[in-house]
């Protein structure tokens, strides 16, 4: 390997190392909790038994918000106050 190669692999090493520690940070603080969250909301957890409580139920829990009169009344409540703070 010339001398030109040989700069050019460390060159790009030094970059990869220094984008890898933030994608270690991404991965960390945002990847993993947002799939935990996905997880959590299409599940019904029993939090008395850790993670083995945990049974996925698919997306009736989506189905289930909608049929929630408190739910579908927010966005009004919402926009209420929030004109009423305009």
């Amino acid at each position: 390997m010339d001398k030109q190669k040989r700069k050019k692999l460390k060159t790009a090493a030094k970059g990869y190392a220094f984008i890898g520690i933030n994608l270690i940070g991404v991965l960390i603080f945002w990847t993993v909790p947002m799939l935990f969250s996905f997880i959590i909301s299409i599940s019904k957890w029993d939090f008395s038994k850790g993670f083995k409580g945990i049974k996925i139920v698919g997306f009736s829990n989506y189905i289930e918000i909608w049929r929630d009169a408190w739910f579908r009344a927010s966005p009004s409540i919402t926009l209420c106050s929030r004109l009423a703070m305009w």
